[in-house]
């Protein structure tokens, strides 16, 4: 029976979605082609030729195809891109406050998510290097100066092997799979190192960072959702015109359960030797995600376990370069603790100047919105905006008197749209 299976690999594989298991099984043991081909997928680059996969693995091509198919729609399993976005000129900070649980996300059109955690509340950005401080200057006036901020150079996810931890390692846990690190198979070295630091604009095309955007929240998803709106020519086009920024796949195969796991974000402070080491180490590490190198060469890494594993885990983490050399900060969060979830800011272009925005990315978000633009945020459940809501935002993060200034600059058919929005916000008015 299907409750028995999901509770054999709730059992055998903690921390582990047993959905994602159940998908790429025969019977009770996980199948040894299903998951060469999602180590396949993690370790290539879109566009995926299913004939030629078929020819390379083996696998028929309607295997593969229901396969992906059951993941997303049976398993609740994504399958995110790993991309590098030193080269889409976005750098990512952390912006921690202690103690306080914030009830509103400033500077929304450029927040990755936020946390509400054990410490207080941590909020992830992306922004052009040149706008960092503007940022941070426009945060602290909001809600006043931050407890710390990471600035992080570098990232990629972590890509543990879904062949080696689950057809050849009967049981899995957080501390039996730091023992099965060391047989771990040689994964690509480009997939799993820290990209080049240097920060460029590369692609001024829309299309292709959106494109970025949908492969990041799920890489079938977005072949579907961007053909459908633009045409599956358009779709390898761009596909080929970004191939070189993308560095493989992360499948999303823990369990997002909140009785079951826990997220940890980990900032652990070394020298660069130790940091470029201990990177290297839990680049396969199952329970890692992410892994970010800050400017001060210091790690900042997100697992996500069981908590009464941690423990554990971090004094193995705390022994990897010799007793003493490394320091350790933790945030802890549940799985429901997140405030918003938005994906890679591709609206956010200014298509006049040919680069990210800013200050008037206010104004190109509120004409969209009030001009009624599709998108697909419905169907990959990322976070979207109605004009309401983001006025609304607005009001408490900027003042009324910005939305009110803001306001004289649009277009007059989107200023009424905006202005309505306002009046029924300051009047307590909750019909559209």
């Amino acid at each position: 029976m299907a409750a028995d299976r999901l509770e054999h690999y709730r059992s055998n594989f903690v921390g582990v979605n047993p959905k994602f298991l159940d998908c790429i099984s025969d019977g009770l043991k996980v199948s040894e082609r299903y998951a060469k081909l999602l180590d396949y997928i993690q370790y290539n680059n879109p566009p995926f030729n299913q004939h030629r996969i078929e020819d390379e693995l083996g696998i028929p091509q309607p295997s593969i195809s229901r396969t992906l198919s059951r993941l997303r729609n049976e398993g609740d399993t994504r399958i995110r891109q790993d991309i590098n976005f030193n080269k889409v000129a976005l750098k990512t900070i952390f912006i921690f406050y202690d103690s306080i649980l914030l009830p509103i996300v400033p500077a929304v059109d450029w927040v990755t998510s936020g946390w509400w955690t054990s410490n207080g509340t941590l909020l992830i950005y992306r922004v052009p290097p040149e706008y960092e401080n503007k940022l941070i200057d426009m945060i602290s006036e909001t809600l006043g100066e931050p407890s710390e901020v990471v600035r992080v150079k570098s990232t990629f996810m972590a890509k543990p092997s879904i062949e080696y931890y689950f057809t050849k390692i009967e049981t899995l846990n957080p501390i039996t799979a730091i023992e099965a690190l060391e047989k771990h198979p040689p994964v690509p070295r480009t997939m799993i190192e820290f990209p080049d630091p240097e920060i460029t604009l590369k692609y001024k095309d829309p299309k292709a960072l959106e494109l970025l955007a949908y492969l990041e929240y799920d890489i079938e998803e977005a072949r579907r959702v961007f053909s459908k709106k633009w045409g599956f020519k358009q779709y390898r086009l761009q596909i080929s015109k970004i191939s070189s920024i993308l560095k493989g796949a992360r499948v999303m195969f823990l369990d997002k359960d909140v009785n079951i796991n826990t997220l940890i974000f980990a900032r652990i402070g070394s020298s660069r030797s130790c940091s470029t080491y201990i990177a290297k180490t839990i680049a396969t590490y199952p329970y890692a995600t992410s892994i970010g190198l800050t400017d001060e060469d210091e790690l900042i890494v997100i697992f996500t376990m069981p908590f009464g594993y941690w423990k554990d885990v971090a004094k193995w983490i705390l022994n990897l370069c010799g007793q003493g050399t490394i320091r350790f900060k933790t945030h802890i969060a549940t799985l429901n603790g997140g405030l918003i979830r938005q994906a890679v800011p591709w609206r956010n272009l200014n298509r006049d100047t040919g680069y990210w925005g800013f200050d008037e990315v206010p104004k190109l978000v509120l004409t969209r919105l009030a001009r009624g633009a599709k998108t697909p945020g419905e169907v990959l459940k990322l976070y979207e905006w109605d004009v309401r809501t983001y006025v609304e935002n607005l009001v408490k993060t900027m003042g009324v008197g910005y939305v009110t200034n803001l306001a004289t600059q649009l277009p007059l058919d989107v200023r009424k749209t905006v202005e309505n929005a306002l009046n029924q916000i300051l009047t307590g008015n909750t019909n559209p």
